[in-house]
């Protein structure tokens, strides 16, 4: 039989036409990886310079454009809370998925996958990440997805992690292993471009404010254009978010109390003078929501995946109950579902869902549930030869 790399790259579309390198998985590429947190989600390690991208910059570094600039001025400047140029944004997270999940249901198997790439504005020396992020959304065409899977199969035989290996810096690009980094930008590069670009979202600090004020916000394609994005349950298509003391509130307009407790659990004040059974609900809402088989991002309002991987340790410790009585959480037995590599569990101001506060990680546990949801089904789907 052949060796597993020449039967992989044989199939890529980008994945070159030379085995992987030296690096410190040059030996595992033999036999086809399981694959781990950090093969499908890739969180990408700030650049040593501002020039010297470790992926690519969203200008696409002379080849395609990763966003149409008329739209990111609509989205993103325009407003004028967002004072960034297009220019300086950089890819700081991807996640590839087996479909565009509406429903917590597997994906149909005829459906097409999904490439979410993250970005943000990075400036200074050594480059540091503003509080803004977009995520641009990109398919997969079903066609594809298994040679994507072998692909990540090769990428994750670079990267020769232990299949537990809880989700960090992307360890591949951050010891700079032979191989990775050029595989990892074919493997976008293939799919992201501004032609193909079919949703856009905002979550980004307010630059006409001291205060701690966040917008949230996003455009879906809708025929040749775009059209603003209905968030869920609230009737609109923004969200302001505005941090409040001494305890952590976040004074969310406009909010709907879904699931049941939400608003409770958003504000210290209502969660203090709550009964036990109201913060039942409101402890249970943060569980639920950070669980890809009762959520997806269509059934919950945008808030709530960013603030909540936060606020449920946080109001678990104000109640003084055992965190395992919270109903509605996702559990692994495959995968360590720890954030403890990012500052989001920690930080009340760390709302990113995966990228960068200045110069430190951040990794929500929506993100990391969601990527152990994925790899359970993609396993199930292109099982390893």
């Amino acid at each position: 039989m052949r060796p597993w790399w020449l039967v992989v790259l044989a199939a890529c579309g980008g994945g070159g036409s030379s085995p992987p390198g030296d690096g410190a998985g040059s030996d595992a590429v033999t036999r086809p990886p399981t694959l781990g947190l950090n093969d499908v989600t890739m969180l990408v390690p700030l650049p040593a310079a501002l020039d010297q991208p470790v992926v690519l910059r969203m200008t696409g570094d002379g080849g395609p454009e990763l966003v149409p600039r008329a739209l990111f001025a609509s989205l993103v400047t325009d407003p004028g809370d967002v004072l960034d140029p297009f220019e300086s944004f950089h890819v700081v997270g991807a996640r590839i998925d087996l479909c565009d999940r509406s429903t917590t249901e597997p994906c149909d198997p005829a459906a097409d996958g999904m490439l979410r790439l993250v970005l943000q504005p990075l400036a200074g020396t050594p480059p540091t990440a503003s509080d803004v992020a977009l995520h641009a959304f990109y398919p997969i065409p079903n066609g594809e997805l298994a040679s994507v899977v072998q692909d990540l199969r090769v990428l994750a035989g670079i990267q020769d992690l232990p299949t537990a290996t809880q989700l960090t810096v992307n360890p591949g690009l951050a010891n700079n292993f032979s191989g990775y980094a050029p595989r990892m930008k074919l493997l976008v590069t293939r799919f992201a471009s501004a032609d193909r670009l079919f949703r856009l979202t905002l979550f980004a600090q307010d630059a006409r404010t001291a205060a701690v004020n966040w917008s949230l916000r996003g455009v879906v394609r809708d025929g040749a254009g775009f059209v603003p994005i209905a968030i869920p349950d609230v009737g609109a298509s923004e969200q302001h978010v505005l941090l409040l003391g001494p305890d952590t509130t976040y004074d969310t307009n406009p909010l709907a109390n879904l699931p049941t407790g939400f608003s409770t659990a958003l504000y210290s004040d209502a969660f203090a003078a709550a009964d036990a059974t109201a913060r039942t609900f409101a402890l249970e809402s943060l569980a639920v929501v950070q669980n890809p088989t009762r959520h997806t991002p269509d059934t919950v309002q945008c808030v709530s995946c960013h603030v909540a991987t936060f606020l449920l340790d946080h109001r678990i410790a104000a109640a003084g109950i055992d965190p395992q009585q919270v109903a509605g959480r996702y559990t692994s037995t495959s995968f360590d579902l720890s954030t403890s590599a990012g500052i989001s569990r920690t930080n009340n101001r760390s709302l990113r869902a995966l990228g960068w506060l200045g110069r430190e990680p951040a990794i929500s546990q929506r993100v990391v549930n969601e990527t152990a949801n994925v790899l359970d089904e993609l396993e199930r789907r292109f099982p390893a030869p």
